[in-house]
């Protein structure tokens, strides 16, 4: 097997397996999952800069007090935003998709023809 041929198959398995069910499963799964573990730990690292900002002074103390904590809160919050979009915008391709298939099953009579009508 030549690398090309490798690469095609990848290419190949890659268009089978990212279908709109997979991506969608994809960004619910890091909605369940990951940001839950993101958070559990980025709330003790957060309460460990606070602590020590206490015994800071000048710009330490405002790097550890306020910019970092922010700055996690910050990527955090605009992530999960991130993923609620993603998962709503699936939710409606899903609907449109569902929707184009039961438009298309309608009766078992042949459709009309344009010279039929």
């Amino acid at each position: 097997m030549t690398i090309e041929e490798f690469k095609n198959q990848m290419k190949e398995s890659a268009n089978e397996f990212f279908t709109t069910t997979a991506k969608g499963a994809i960004v619910s799964g890091m909605r369940g999952t990951v940001l839950p573990a993101l958070k559990e730990v980025a709330d003790p690292f957060v309460a460990k800069l606070k602590a020590d900002a206490t015994t800071e002074s000048g710009w330490v103390k405002f790097r550890d007090g306020v910019f970092l904590p922010g700055l996690i809160f910050a990527a955090y919050w605009l992530l999960e935003k991130l993923l609620d979009k993603m998962s709503a915008a699936d939710d409606t391709a899903t609907a449109d998709a569902d929707s184009q298939d039961k438009a298309q099953e309608g009766s078992d009579a042949p459709a009309a023809q344009p010279e039929q009508a």
